[in-house]
């Protein structure tokens, strides 16, 4: 957790099973993973038989989500990124929920179905950015 305080994020390399990657990999592929409203009960975000609803079903990750927010947090949404071979720009720093005025708490999953090497982009993720109040200033 100190690392957390810190930084703002943690990483889990291969706590999903490959079965449940390529599963995960291949709804997003086929644009078929549907999220819930915001609002809605994490738990109840997902169809039962999603992919998605099994990962974050997994006691590993539902301990990470309660350690984090809690045993019953609310979902706010999602938004699957899909970037094809050969694209050599990428976005510039910016604040997620930028005009987002609450002071609750918010976690956000990064989740990446397959290995994702420095050289295929990913998510950059500035460590400690979290101290930064981004709904007054992007």
């Amino acid at each position: 957790m100190a690392n957390f305080v810190s930084d703002g994020f943690l990483r889990f390399d291969e706590l999903i099973p490959n079965e449940l990657n390529e599963a995960a990999h291949n709804a997003m592929e086929d644009r078929t993973v549907q999220g819930g409203s915001a609002g809605v009960p994490f738990s109840q975000v997902w169809a039962q038989d999603s992919p998605m609803r099994r990962i974050f079903d997994m006691p590993e990750i539902q301990g990470i989500i309660h350690s984090m927010v809690g045993s019953d947090p609310l979902y706010d949404h999602q938004a699957i990124h899909i970037v094809n071979a050969g694209n050599h720009s990428g976005q510039i720093w910016h604040g997620d929920a930028i005009i987002d005025t609450r002071m609750h708490f918010d976690i956000q999953f990064f989740y990446f179905a397959h290995d994702t090497p420095r050289e295929m982009g990913g998510t950059m993720i500035l460590p400690g950015s979290h101290y930064r109040r981004i709904c007054e200033t992007d």
